[in-house]
């Protein structure tokens, strides 16, 4: 964030520095929002989509706890037992695999991100020399 902020606060020039400042914060600002939606919406489609069937569970625990990590926690002390560890376990292991995934997109768009900036300023250096 420190490096993209000074590549644009020292591209612009001197007079228009406020506008590029609103332009950076609002960019900030839009991509963290639109991440954090994005990257909880992965996890969440992966969560329920991981979560297993648990055996003993019935179909509205089942359907509760496959809602998020807190509710499956919730059903899960209030059935107790085996069926109960069961679904604790099988929402930890569903959001488990779904933090990997959602970690695992946010590290390949930063990934792809990176090269494309760096092509951009090899680019953008290579005019500057012509």
């Amino acid at each position: 964030m420190t490096l993209g902020s000074d590549a644009m606060m020292g591209a612009a020039n001197p007079e228009r520095a406020g506008e590029a400042g609103a332009v950076q914060e609002t960019s900030f600002s839009l991509g963290a929002g639109l991440g954090l939606a994005v990257l909880g919406t992965v996890l969440s489609l992966v969560y329920r989509s991981d979560f297993a069937p648990v055996p003993g569970a019935s179909a509205q625990q089942w359907d509760t706890a496959r809602s998020s990590l807190g509710a499956a926690t919730e059903v899960a002390a209030r059935t107790g037992g085996r069926v109960g560890d069961a679904l604790q376990s099988a929402a930890e292991h569903a959001f488990d695999t779904g933090f990997a995934v959602a970690t695992g997109s946010a590290a390949a768009v930063l990934a792809l991100l990176g090269v494309l900036a760096w092509r951009g300023l090899r680019e953008s250096g290579r005019r500057g020399h012509n």
